[in-house]
């Protein structure tokens, strides 16, 4: 990539004259043929002459770019279980650090979660950044007026993701286009938030990235729903000792898991153990 290409080319330079020492592993972007980027391990094995000078180094590279994605995502998973599992919260707290690990750990730049309203209006509990101006005044609903017809109503009434991955040419998203394009935003994604199966609001989503919300990253999300507890935000509160609650909590672990595994077959994964509060039981 230009951004780090002088680093890289310098870096390599200095090494063959002898100003820096030589590393056997380093890691770094590169460019494919077709423009897309990937995290290539350099295994280096430095060459010398008769006289022990430096004359080259033989790098062996290793695709690891789905080893990071994964790591991030587990990362990710593991900071959303660390907040939202282990701490009593109610559902505006629980809302408002659900969509602030959103933005400041996955890397949308706008999370915001609304709930839907009997007369059709989705009226937000929760948004981050929050004094975002894109959320300002903005006409959103679940029934079938032509502002229920975008993403958040779509999942509301049908109880499935649903993702735009260009803002610009989505048909379902022309009312909010302009504006979306003005806050610098390319692609959105909404998830529904059900319980007892019935849809209580969505979860919504924005990136400043065209297909940003791939196949891997729908699956996270929907992991992520189910570690924060969001969609049972109307059932008694968090805290209480109640057997629903534990239910909910060994589900959500087991899909965690089942996911993780899922991800990382073949790969070592280290395990880590997370200490609930007492009032879980």
């Amino acid at each position: 990539p230009v951004g780090i290409r002088d680093e890289v080319k310098g870096g390599f330079q200095r090494l063959i004259y002898g100003e820096i020492e030589p590393v056997e592993y380093y890691e770094n972007p590169v460019l494919t043929r077709d423009g897309a980027e990937k995290i290539i391990l350099w295994h280096n094995t430095v060459l010398r002459d008769d006289s022990g000078s430096i004359t080259g180094v033989l790098s062996l590279g290793e695709d690891v770019s789905r080893l990071r994605r994964l790591t991030h995502r587990l990362e990710f998973l593991y900071r959303g279980a660390e907040v939202l599992l282990t701490r009593e919260l109610n559902k505006e707290e629980r809302a408002q650090a659900a969509v602030r690990i959103l933005v400041e750990d996955l890397g949308v730049a706008l999370a915001w979660i609304g709930y839907a309203e009997p007369d059709g209006e989705v009226k937000i509990l929760a948004q981050y950044p929050e004094e975002h101006p894109y959320t300002r005044d903005l006409n959103i609903r679940w029934d079938n007026t032509p502002w229920g017809q975008g993403p958040t109503g779509m999942a509301i009434r049908s109880g499935t993701p649903q993702i735009t991955q260009d803002v610009t040419s989505d048909l379902h998203f022309t009312p909010w286009r302009d504006r979306a394009v003005q806050f610098g935003f390319a692609s959105t994604a909404a998830f529904p938030l059900i319980t007892r199966g019935h849809t209580v609001g969505a979860l919504n989503l924005y990136s400043t990235q065209k297909a940003f919300f791939t196949q891997e990253l729908v699956d996270t999300l929907q992991t992520f729903l189910l570690i924060s507890l969001l969609q049972h935000w109307r059932m008694p509160a968090f805290s209480k000792k109640s057997s629903k609650d534990l239910r909910i909590l060994r589900h959500s672990a087991t899909s965690i898991w089942q996911l993780l595994g899922a991800w990382t077959r073949g790969l070592p994964l280290m395990l880590l153990w997370m200490r609930l509060p007492a009032s879980w039981g």
